[in-house]
């Protein structure tokens, strides 16, 4: 006797629901946390409450007070829900990388659109953009947090901040801000740190660097080829150089050849250096710049190419990073906008209609919630694959540290922390 799909999904769905679904409070909204996580992750091109409800055959109006009326926490849901994907991760080494999409969006009603920088059109567009944080590791990512940005044009607007639902607590706070909320939130859940990865809009703001020290967290950020460096304590001598002046400076055995991952074609390899430096800063309005810090500058610069093709400043509080350590972190960001594309084109993330404050976040939530359930999914067939097929990297445990991919060693954690296929627990019913 076969099973039939829907019910194996359905079954699935609410084994991993069990533990999460009391963080959403009254028993009445399990049913709706069911149908809607069902929904996203269900057949359909359309994952928005009206398509939705008509292939489940549910009624519209119980989906919809769900996400954009009922007052569950949002907050605590994403919280509990990486908390649990952390237990059942492999120990290995992990990265926090800050990074944001947009959504398009016609009209000037959802909330925090604005015409801005557009980066799935790659231009100045109407649209609404997202900082987020994934926990990245070499097999897997995941969203752990998101924040909504809001230009100031809503923030400062009393109508428009009543009409979407903006509490009145929430003020514009600029994207690198918005992602030290993230980190913070991410270190008040206990969640395992992990090197701090971000792109140049991070990278080369003083504040989010300074920011990530402060709070005790190692970083490999990228940064422009115009950042001013000295090589030496700076004084009030001006800034020797820019980090591009510095590649073209250095002598030929200051670069080294590695390979840092085997990618699906071939192995990525290239040419760095990494030099210890002080960072030159200009504030910005307001901004205070305080005692700099020594920072390890990689470079990256590929033999055949006429100039560096990436630049990123590292730190950590307890010690330097090796020039291989440094390699994998600055390129450990990948996963990150794979997960941004099966975000959206498989489960819907920039499919909300909705105007609402509640309702977006709402939204993303469920959306990082069938997420993960597919990663958890994933996993659980894992571990029915040989050890050797799981790592293949064992083959090579005599590659030179320059020479070929970091060995990853078989954890002896990950058959003991991942869970079971035992029956779901009981919980009300959905």
């Amino acid at each position: 006797m076969r099973t039939n799909p829907i019910d194996s999904l359905d079954r699935q769905v609410r084994q991993f629901l069990a533990p999460l679904i009391p963080h959403i409070g009254r028993k009445e909204r399990h049913q709706g946390c069911l149908n809607y996580t069902l929904g996203l992750l269900g057949e359909g091109a359309r994952k928005s409450v009206q398509p939705m409800a008509e292939r489940m055959h549910v009624p519209r109006q119980n989906l919809n007070l769900f996400l954009n009326r009922s007052p569950w926490d949002w907050d605590k849901l994403q919280q509990q829900l990486a908390i649990r994907m952390c237990r059942v991760t492999p120990p290995r080494e992990r990265f926090w990388v800050v990074d944001e999409t947009s959504f398009v969006k016609a009209g000037s009603q959802s909330v925090g659109v604005a015409h801005q920088y557009c980066g799935a059109l790659g231009k100045q567009a109407n649209c609404q953009v997202a900082v987020s944080l994934h926990m990245c590791q070499d097999a897997e990512s995941f969203p752990v947090g998101w924040e909504l940005f809001l230009p100031e044009s809503w923030t400062l607007d009393p109508a428009r901040r009543k009409k979407a639902g903006i509490p009145t607590a929430v003020e514009h706070q600029n994207k690198q801000m918005l992602g030290l909320i993230l980190v913070d939130r991410a270190m008040a859940a206990g969640l395992p740190h992990g090197c701090v990865l971000a792109d140049i809009l991070y990278g080369q703001t003083y504040s989010f660097r300074k920011g990530l020290r402060t709070r005790g967290l190692s970083y490999a950020l990228s940064v422009d080829a115009r950042t001013l460096l000295n090589l030496q304590r700076p004084d009030s001598k001006p800034p020797l150089c820019s980090a591009l002046t510095l590649a073209r400076t250095l002598p030929t055995n200051a670069w080294h050849t590695l390979t840092w991952r085997q990618g699906t074609k071939k192995p990525q390899r290239s040419r760095f250096a990494m030099v210890e430096v002080w960072a030159a800063h200009r504030p910005a309005t307001g901004e205070i710049i305080g005692p700099r810090a020594v920072e390890q500058l990689l470079i990256e610069w590929p033999l055949d190419q006429p100039s560096p093709a990436g630049y990123w400043m590292l730190w950590h509080p307890e010690r330097w990073f090796s020039l291989i350590a440094a390699v994998r972190s600055a390129h450990g960001r990948w996963r990150v906008e794979q997960d941004y594309r099966e975000l959206k084109e498989e489960i819907g993330l920039d499919h909300y209609e909705g105007r609402g404050w509640l309702g977006w976040h709402h939204h993303v939530t469920l959306v990082t919630l069938a997420f993960c359930f597919l990663r958890w999914r994933q996993r659980k067939k894992k571990r029915t694959a040989p050890l050797l097929a799981r790592h293949p990297s064992l083959a090579a445990t005599n590659a030179s540290a320059y020479d070929g991919p970091v060995p990853v060693m078989p954890d002896p954690l990950y058959l003991w922390a991942a869970e079971t296929d035992a029956a779901p627990p009981s919980f009300s019913p959905l």
